[in-house]
């Protein structure tokens, strides 16, 4: 097969996955982290917060947990939260109907590496979760850099290895063997959380997200490990034109 065959149906099968875990996400996601998801979630929304930005763009949104954290947060703000799952984006709708948030957030079905803003579209982008499952590192953050504004900053939150090595077996082993059973049984769907554990582990051996933003043009200011570095947050900046 062809790369840029390979490289299409990789998305096709990441998007058929999580239409499939659409309904029962947010539930497992709470029960396999043991709530600190939860944490998390109110670490990131609060740093995404500082800037006071007028516009955000939250890629790969999901079930729009962060999206919907972010529009009570900053209730002048504008959010359009975009994932390629219609199902993910289905749950992200009940939600943000539910809490009366329609005429602050909207929902757009779109491909990282293909989007269809103009340049300089946001003040802030958001990503929870969601760069590993992005087939082209570079393709996506390129895309992410061009509809940032100058000055504007991107902030991700991904899984990640602890660097004390006891607590880090122990993960590793609740992630191997444990994730994909009790994933599998709360959600009927053992493949999804065979992938999805595994993804975790193929990106934190192979990936150095650091230089990744590097090399998009991104300056990386801080990051800040979560748990004990089962994940982190990533903080950079695009570069204004007086900075370079």
């Amino acid at each position: 097969m062809a790369n840029s065959e390979q490289h299409s149906e990789s998305k096709r099968q990441t998007r058929n996955m999580f239409n499939r875990i659409a309904p029962s996400y947010d539930r497992i996601n709470t029960i396999l982290s043991f709530g600190a998801d939860k944490r998390w979630r109110k670490r990131f929304v609060a740093m995404a917060a500082e800037q006071a930005p007028s516009t955000i763009l939250d890629m790969a949104t999901g079930t729009g947990e962060v999206a919907v954290a972010l529009a009570h947060k900053l209730p002048e703000c504008k959010i359009t939260g975009a994932d390629l799952s219609k199902q993910m984006l289905a749950e992200a709708a009940l939600k943000i109907e539910q809490q009366g948030l329609g005429d602050r957030i909207t929902l757009v079905e779109a491909d990282v590496e293909q989007l269809t803003w103009a340049d300089e579209s946001f003040d802030l982008t958001t990503v929870a979760f969601g760069v590993r499952n992005f087939p082209s590192q570079a393709k996506a953050l390129g895309e992410l850099y061009r509809t940032l504004r100058s000055g504007g900053e991107l902030l991700v939150v991904e899984f990640s290895e602890p660097r004390n090595r006891l607590f880090g077996a122990i993960y590793r082993l609740y992630r191997r063997y444990w994730m994909p059973w009790l994933g599998g049984l709360l959600s009927g769907d053992r493949n999804a959380y065979t992938y999805l554990p595994a993804s975790i582990a193929k990106y934190c051996a192979t990936v150095d997200f650091r230089a990744e933003l590097t090399k998009a043009g991104f300056r990386l200011h801080r990051d800040t490990r979560l748990t004990g570095g089962i994940a982190t947050i990533y903080r950079a900046t695009k570069p204004t034109k007086t900075d370079n």
